[in-house]
């Protein structure tokens, strides 16, 4: 990959940075807010990794190749080499700004990706993400009491609400990548899927929902719907 040059220099710059909110209910609720910047292939790692930290979201993702589905991905502490929101927004997002989407290109590998004007769904081994300790509880009650607090942590807490449906409760606790608690984690939500090997409609967060589905080898889908959120400018 060619070098990319330093874009930011030493003087304040105003980022004008798009939002989705991924993973809403059927009102079209809730979600986790995924930062989106696009033509982004002059920006350095470095530079990237300043703005996702002026956002404070918990994953933002720069699009440098609308065409192609190149995008890179960032949480406020590090670049990470795949998630799900951010590959889950970004495909939906591309789709909705006019793009066809059948793939995007991480860090990690190729994501299968589709799109339509309600959300999307992709496709990748659920182990290419950052590992998750997953910790069952008896109930959603426990779920709902568990605390946030512990540094370095990467726990997703999960309790079967009906377990014959295929329904969970969970909550991500998020410390080591730099958030206290995320509201919708698609990665976790694969490691769930891939680890109980069947498919799953998890409900995180404040009113997140999530769907899971094993393909085989460790690769999971996973879908959500998608809404647009506002634009905001940081200064960075």
């Amino acid at each position: 990959m060619a070098s990319r040059r330093r874009v930011l220099d030493d003087k304040s710059v105003n980022i004008k940075i798009d939002t989705v909110q991924v993973f809403v209910d059927s009102a079209g609720e809730h979600g986790n807010t995924l930062g989106i910047l696009s033509e982004t292939s002059t920006l350095s790692d470095s530079e990237c990794l300043q703005i996702a930290r002026g956002t404070a979201f918990s994953e933002t993702v720069f699009i440098d190749d609308p065409a192609t589905g190149s995008i890179r991905i960032f949480t406020p502490a590090r670049q990470i080499d795949f998630a799900g929101h951010p590959t889950v927004g970004a495909a939906w997002f591309l789709q909705h700004s006019g793009f066809s989407v059948s793939e995007l290109h991480t860090p990690a590998g190729i994501v299968t990706a589709s799109a339509n004007s309600d959300g999307a769904s992709v496709q990748a081994p659920a182990r290419w993400s950052t590992p998750w300790v997953l910790l069952p509880h008896p109930t959603p009650a426990d779920v709902d009491a568990a605390s946030s607090e512990g540094a370095n942590r990467h726990d997703y807490a999960w309790a079967w609400i009906d377990q014959q449906a295929g329904c969970v409760r969970a909550r991500a606790f998020t410390s080591a990548s730099g958030t206290v608690e995320d509201e919708a984690t698609g990665s976790a939500a694969m490691w769930l899927a891939d680890s109980l090997i069947r498919p799953l409609e998890i409900r995180q967060g404040l009113g997140s929902i999530l769907s899971v589905v094993p393909q085989g080898a460790g690769v999971v889908e996973l879908s959500g719907q998608v809404r647009l959120g506002t634009s905001l400018s940081i200064q960075i």
